[in-house]
């Protein structure tokens, strides 16, 4: 593949995709590392989403903090990407960061990232700070309920949990067990779909404090 030819990079990227679906992840990163003057964020993000798919969340982080240093700045869909492998590896520390990235770049107003940030610390141990986050969102839909009241459950609980579902009106709303789904390790399957539906969700809307 010659760097001259047109289209190149979009070639490039629908080729690292091809690589991580037929299971070449190493094909995939050496094509990414031989020409990366030629990466662009979907380069980064379809590599990033590519190591989540075989649950390699340490390579996620890795490569976030080389896209930074090359001068990237995050989308929605590559901080998703970045908290799903943060939730992988249990960091609170690293949720606190990304956090405080999002607030920086005003993705925290992104259900979707509310939806997953709340997961992150959820799983980490830290109900308070993903209650806080959620009692912050005015508008919230099933997924973002979901994942609040199946962390309740999973950490046992309950009378949160049943407290939180009749306080919403959604009993009989709610899947059984959707609440305990991963709703940022797969983001694919969530709502990211690579560049379009996180990217072009409705910002909900905040309470004021």
């Amino acid at each position: 593949m010659r760097p001259g030819h047109g289209g190149f990079i979009t070639v490039k990227n629908t080729l690292l995709h091809c690589y991580c679906v037929c299971g070449k992840i190493e094909d995939a990163h050496h094509l990414f590392d031989e020409f990366p003057q030629r990466n662009d964020l979907i380069s980064w993000n379809t590599l990033m989403g590519d190591y989540l798919h075989v649950s390699q969340p340490r390579v996620i982080v890795d490569l976030f903090k080389e896209m930074c240093i090359g001068g990237f700045e995050a989308s929605v869909t590559t901080v998703l990407y970045l908290l799903s492998a943060i939730g992988e590896l249990g960091s609170y520390l690293g949720g606190e960061s990304v956090h405080g990235y999002c607030i920086k770049m005003g993705f925290s107003y992104n259900l979707h990232v509310v939806t997953a940030l709340i997961y992150v610390y959820a799983k980490n141990g830290e109900i308070d700070l993903a209650r806080w986050i959620f009692d912050g969102v005015a508008v919230k839909d099933v997924v973002l309920w979901n994942c609040l009241v199946g962390k309740y459950a999973k950490c046992g609980m309950v009378e949160e949990a049943v407290a939180l579902l009749l306080g919403g009106g959604l009993v009989g709303e709610l899947s059984p067990g959707e609440g305990e789904s991963d709703v940022v390790v797969d983001p694919a399957t969530s709502s990211l779909n690579l560049n379009k539906s996180a990217e072009e969700s409705t910002p909900p809307k905040l309470s004021q404090p």
